[in-house]
């Protein structure tokens, strides 16, 4: 029987990576889509496709947008909150980082809250495709 090891290493993994990694249910390992890419594609199938077709299936992918957006939602200043829900998707981030300049406290609890979400996501993504997996503490 595998184990998946959500490790630190794997969970950073998760981050940005939009099918940059694939998961192999033959040996539970991460493949990057460069060393998977090598592989003999026919033409006609798109790199997806052919990787799904093989027993790979994409690894969970967590952007800092979608983070910091759920942090936000957990602040206790409504007025922040508030402010922060009704900005635009591609200023948000950059949105986010000035209003910490302003109001430092608002970060506080920050990292521990993405540590937290990125590994719920990754507990989900493994439950979501019945892998059986452990978390270890690095």
């Amino acid at each position: 029987m595998h184990t998946f090891d959500l490790t630190e290493k794997a969970l950073k993994k998760g981050w940005n990576s939009s099918n940059e990694y694939w998961f192999s249910h033959k040996d539970y390992k991460l493949h990057n889509t460069g060393d998977l890419a090598s592989l003999d594609i026919p033409d006609n199938v798109s790199h997806a496709s052919y990787f799904i077709s093989l027993g790979y299936i994409p690894y969970f992918s967590v952007t800092n947008e979608e983070v910091i957006r759920a942090y936000s939602c957990t602040l206790k200043n409504k007025k922040l909150r508030d402010a922060l829900s009704k900005i635009d998707k591609d200023v948000f981030v950059d949105s986010f980082w000035k209003y910490v300049k302003i109001y430092p406290e608002l970060a506080q609890g920050l990292s521990e809250f993405e540590d937290s979400y990125v590994l719920e996501k990754a507990i989900s993504w493994c439950k979501e495709n019945d892998i059986e997996y452990r978390v270890i503490n690095d």
